[in-house]
Order: C-alpha cells, then structure tokens, then sequence
C-alpha cells in the first residue's frame, strides 16, 4: 500500500486571520480551499489532519511555524513531504527553503508548481523556480499546453490536474418553473481585475432595461464591496430589492445553495478551471458566461450545456438571459446537459492518484540541488529584493513617485519606501485598484487612472509588477522615455 506523502498546501488569504487551517477550520471560497474542502468531506478519507497543511498566503512568512507544524504531523514517520505552492512567489520562496531545512534532516521533499491560468504571471512564477521544482501542473489541458511550450527543460514532468468537486445530490426531476422569476446567481471575488466584477453591475442595469423578470444572488467579497454596497443601497432608495448581496460563506453552505438557482453568471477576463462553474452544473445550474479563452470548452459546450457569450459583449448575455427567463422550455435541455458534463468534474480519487503518480515518477529536492552544493541562493525573490533595494535608495529626496502596476510587488515597494523613511503618501500615486485596495493604512495615497498630464508632472515613475510582456514593457518604457521621465521597472522578466 502507497503511504500518502504530507501535502502542504498554499491558499489565498483568508478575509480573517484564523491562523494555519487544518482539518475542522473555516475555509476561504477560493479555488484552492474549495478543492481541500471536497477532499477533506470525501467518504474515501483522502485528506485529513495527518496528511493536510493548508496554509494561507498571509502566514506564509511564519517559517518556523509551518517547519513545527510540519515536524509535529510527520513525528517519528518515514512520510515525504509535498509542497504545493499555488501562485505566490512568496509560497515559492518560502518551499524552496523549508524544502532546503528539512532536506537537511532527512526528510524527502518534491515541490510541484500550480498554474491556474493562461496569464504570464501565473507561468512564468513556476518557471522562475525550475531549479527546484519537481514538477509543474497546470489545471487545465489547454493551460498545461501552453506551459509545456514555455518550458525550456523539456524533462521536467508537467501535467494536467483538473480539479475535482466531489459528489453534490441533484435532482434532475426537479421542474423548471415558468411562472417564478428566473433566478440568477454570481460566485466569486468582487475584483474589478480578473473577475471584472463591475461588468456584473452593469449587467443589472440591462437586465432591469429589458424588464426581465429575475433575481441575482451576489456570494463572495473583495475589492469592489464597498462600490456594491453603494449599489445596493442606491437600488434599495429606488425600491428594487431583487439584488441580493450574501458576502463570503462557508462552502458547505454554498454548495447547498446552488441548487436553488436557474442561471450562473460569470464575467471573468481570464480563468483556469473555474470551480465555480463547475460545482453550478453539477447542482443542475446553467453557466452563462464569457469565451474567456479556450479553457473554456472544456468545462462548457456552447448550446449543450450552458451558454458561451462573446467576450465583453454584456447586451448579448443580457438578452440570452432574457430569452431564457421568457422561454423557460429553453432551460431544461441545457440543465441536463449541465448535469451529464459535470458528470466528470466529481471524481476526487483522481485528484490525489495523479499527485501519487507524479510524487513516485519525479526527482527529489535533494536530486534537483545536488549538482548545485551548496544550494543556490540567487532565487528570484532575491534579486526582488535587491531591487527592491536599489530602487528604494534611488527614490530619496524624489519630489513626487507614480507607482504603475500589479498589487503585490507594488504593495512590497510601499512596504519598503515606507520602513526606509522615504515614502511620503502626500507625494505618491497609485495607478492600479488593485495594489490601493490592499494598502489601507496609506489612505493619504491618492489612487487615479493612469493619466498623460500626471505622468508628466512626476519626477519619478515605477513600473512595477511580478511579470509583464515584453510588448508592455517596451511600450511603456519607449514612452515614458520619450517624455524625459526616470523610470524603474521592478519585476521579474527575463
């Protein structure tokens, strides 16, 4: 009998700090936590609190806590160690030297990198470690396609792991009733960037235009809750109180409610393999959503089961809901369909039998380095923080700093311009929703649109993000260049 390996498993943060989650802890309705979550209910005992350490983003600079809390569930045992860093690059850095400390005593450890999307952030981060990951998978095959293409060590195991989520009880007998209004719901983060949440906002004022008759059912929270918040108050002045708003809840909870609906809507930019969509068609719930890329087909078929709305076009999702809501006898085929495709979105066991394959099929952290003694140093979080350094020290006595890019190397640049004695928020200003959002203690920071006249009015500019195109960068440098600018660019890029 194959022993299961410890799973230590990277999550995004949790909205309050409830420490290492384990086994009985409150998960976050992430991707990640929902995938654990259907492993830890399984009947097949798959996970449980002897082989699972979820950790989420916000603790992952606790290195001695998670080396115990590692030591502590393998005790005495001979188990290996799996180290599943998600997409952070502070995860990566974190498992290359936890995997580095308890090579150190012994313990054989593999770390397998996780690509949830077909962005060049979310590859490039795995490749950025290669030196010291087992293996690479993407979670969807047109994902795990493309990363295969990136790749330039062709024997470096890369794979597709879908994800699973596990058995939900449906009746398809259940009737569609045409004289209720069509009910309609939304899952996921309230961020402008990625799930393009404002576009579910302007996606109700079309709805009520065309006088369907509907309820929507917004669970998750995020950036723009305070922008919904409005929303909902301005529609409840107006006496409209078919927009409801339930915040984040438990998955459990949710995977109970989903049944209850017609319609789920998704507006994404881009996805991997949306657990959203899926736990929907599996609870009998029609997707109506955006081509957000060819990932797509292999969760929804167009006409079968759910609709696949051209990119952006918000007057045609309108008006297909519309059609739906007026011709229910047009929803049950495509509740059928949902149901029998997500037939193969349930198989959990498959999940953990490909991480068993891929454990026992590929090298050890200690074969990765071993060519390499002593271990090597310069990682990218390294020269992050050297030019994070550089960058820093550069920036003292500038008169006014415009900050332009991605949320979490932005926010480390703050972090550093202010423990440095050189970040004055009165001088700074933030181009991005994303990073403003995440640094609530710097209020004084104005956030605005990238603007001409205030590019020309800084001294200084930084670019800053973990991975940009090329075509990006040598746009925005050429131009900023041109208008006698002092540019830093912070990021990963080769």
């Amino acid at each position: 009998m194959t022993i299961r390996p410890l799973l230590v498993y990277f999550t995004a943060q949790s909205y309050e700090s409830s420490g290492v989650l384990t086994l009985g802890e409150r998960l976050r309705c992430t991707s990640g936590a929902r995938l654990l979550h259907v492993m830890l209910e399984s009947n097949g005992n798959l996970l449980n609190e002897n082989n699972l350490i979820q950790v989420p983003f916000e603790l992952s600079h606790e290195f001695g806590l998670i080396q115990s809390m590692i030591m502590t569930a393998i005790a005495d045992s001979s188990i290996d160690v799996v180290f599943m860093p998600n997409n952070s690059l502070h995860a990566y850095e974190l498992c290359h030297r936890l995997a580095g400390k308890l090579n150190q005593v012994g313990i054989n450890v593999k770390i397998f990198g996780i690509v949830h999307s077909n962005t060049e952030a979310s590859i490039n981060l795995p490749i950025s470690y290669i030196n010291f990951v087992s293996a690479i998978v993407g979670v969807s095959a047109h994902i795990t396609k493309q990363l295969c293409l990136r790749l330039t060590n062709k024997e470096l195991p890369c794979k597709t792991l879908n994800y699973p989520i596990g058995k939900i009880e449906y009746d398809i007998n259940v009737p569609v009733r045409p004289d209720t209004l069509l009910r309609i719901v939304y899952v996921g983060r309230l961020n402008a960037h990625q799930k393009n949440f404002g576009k579910v906002i302007a996606l109700i004022g079309l709805l009520d235009t065309l006088d369907v008759p509907y309820t929507l059912d917004i669970y998750g929270q995020g950036h723009m809750s305070d922008e919904l918040m409005s929303f909902m108050d301005s529609r409840r002045l107006n006496q409209l109180d078919n927009v409801r708003w339930h915040g984040q809840v438990e998955h459990s909870a949710l995977r109970r409610a989903l049944a209850l609906y017609d319609v789920l809507i998704l507006v994404s930019e881009f996805e991997g393999y949306p657990l959203a969509i899926m736990e929907a068609m599996a609870s009998g719930v029609v997707p109506v959503i955006f081509n957000y890329g060819d990932e797509v087909h292999e969760v929804v078929i167009h006409g079968e089961s759910g609709l696949v709305i051209h990119q952006n076009d918000l007057d045609q999702m309108a008006h297909s809901i519309a059609e739906l809501a007026y011709k229910r006898e047009k929803l049950f085929p495509l509740r059928r369909g949902a149901l029998h495709h997500s037939a193969g979105f349930r198989n959990e066991q498959s999940w953990l039998r490909n991480i068993d394959e891929l454990h026992n099929e590929t090298k050890s952290y200690a074969s990765l380095i071993s060519t390499r003694f002593p271990i090597v140093e310069d990682t990218p979080w390294i020269k992050l923080n050297s030019e994070l350094n550089r960058i820093s020290l550069r920036l003292h006595g500038e008169e006014k700093i415009i900050i332009w890019g991605g949320g979490y190397i932005g926010r480390m640049l703050i972090d550093k311009l202010h423990s440095s004695g050189v970040f004055d928020p009165q001088k700074a200003v933030i181009f991005d929703r994303t990073l403003y959002a995440l640094i609530p203690s710097y209020r004084d920071v104005r956030y605005v649109r990238p603007d001409i006249k205030i590019l020309n009015s800084a001294s200084s500019v930084v670019i800053a993000s973990l991975y940009y195109s090329s075509e990006i960068l040598i746009t925005l440098e050429g131009w900023l260049a041109e208008n006698n600018m002092r540019i830093d660019i912070l990021t990963l890029n080769q």
